[in-house]
């Protein structure tokens, strides 16, 4: 947390299980913060089409059209889980933006989520 601001990734169970759907939500609070706008990318598993989000087969980002959500924005998205590794790791950045066109006063946020996966079961 700083500046009394917080970015979390919520959904993730303590161990994933091999090509299971998770449906994901990312949350951004900063005091202040009149637009805000995210990239999540992953190692491992690919991320689904979702309402509000552009994806690509290893990232998904926020859309303008989601941009001002006051001091609390929030997206919702889906994520297969991969069956070939035994961990993936998330690395999740966003702009809390005070809407003047500029970069400053902005503040960015990254953090990285890692989960465990269960082994792929044998066939």
């Amino acid at each position: 947390m700083r500046g009394g601001g917080a970015l979390t990734l919520s959904g993730l169970p303590a161990r994933t299980e091999p090509g299971k759907v998770y449906q994901l939500t990312l949350t951004l609070k900063h005091a202040g913060m009149k637009v805000a706008g995210f990239l999540v990318s992953a190692a491992g598993g690919k991320f689904l089409p979702g309402e509000g989000v552009e994806i690509g087969e290893r990232a998904v980002r926020s859309t303008l059209a989601k941009a001002k959500q006051g001091e609390v924005a929030t997206w919702t998205f889906s994520w297969r889980a991969p069956g070939d590794v035994l961990q993936a790791a998330f690395y999740l950045s966003a702009n809390a933006g005070n809407d003047d066109q500029s970069p400053f006063a902005d503040t960015i946020y990254l953090e990285t989520v890692r989960v465990k996966a269960d082994a792929p079961k044998e066939q």
